[in-house]
């Protein structure tokens, strides 16, 4: 019998485990560090747990955070690993999504013993689990750390356009947008210079109608 959260891979039952990549709205990602097992204490990981039965991933991912770190989330867009999930060992692979918080501060318990904000520049300072090394390194690739909108305000569809680009920040990790104001003539070629000095690693250009 394959409940929920099990799945056969090749042949055989692969057990699976779910991961939080909780970010705040400065793009920094929360990171615990382990008390146990003997084996990985110590070490750093993106907090989760395993998939019970009957349970969604995500709803592991919830019950997981409440339970280890008194946190409320909301699960966002999920980090793809080589072949879907990102392979722990034989018999056991972890999933992840971008997750925030919704309510409550992160509150070490049995499990972890310390509890960090990091950037993702500064994840690969960390000694990670095995499995998760592969997810920071990821998360560096993948994550912007300035993201700049260049937008017409009285553009038709204006208003849409905003909600769409905070829904996908919020679900993808990204800090917090900034926003700068063009027109349909200027079309952002003023802004794009400001956009650079303030650091901006990705830009987001529209200016018609």
């Amino acid at each position: 019998v394959v409940v929920m959260g099990d799945h056969v891979m090749e042949g055989r039952l692969v057990q699976q485990v779910v991961g939080a990549i909780v970010v705040d709205q400065q793009g920094r990602a929360l990171c615990a560090r382990r008390t146990r097992p003997e084996s990985l204490a110590g070490l750093w990981e993106f907090p989760g747990g395993k998939v019970e039965p009957g349970e969604s991933p995500q709803e592991a991912l919830v019950r997981e955070l409440r339970e280890e770190l008194c946190l409320e989330v909301r699960v966002g867009a999920e980090l793809p690993g080589p072949r879907g999930a990102w392979p722990i060992d034989a018999a056991r692979e972890i999933r992840v999504w971008f997750c925030r918080i919704a309510s409550g501060s992160p509150m070490v318990g049995e499990t972890h013993g310390e509890v960090l904000w990091l950037g993702p520049d500064e994840l690969s300072g960390l000694a990670w689990v095995p499995a998760d090394a592969p997810i920071a390194a990821a998360i560096a690739n993948s994550v912007p750390r300035r993201p700049v909108a260049i937008l017409n305000p009285v553009a038709r569809g204006h208003k849409a356009v905003v909600g769409l680009l905070q829904h996908h920040a919020d679900v993808h990790g990204w800090p917090a947008m900034t926003w700068l104001p063009t027109t349909r003539h200027d079309f952002g070629a003023s802004q794009s210079e400001q956009a650079l000095e303030l650091g901006a690693d990705l830009v987001l250009v529209g200016g018609g109608d």
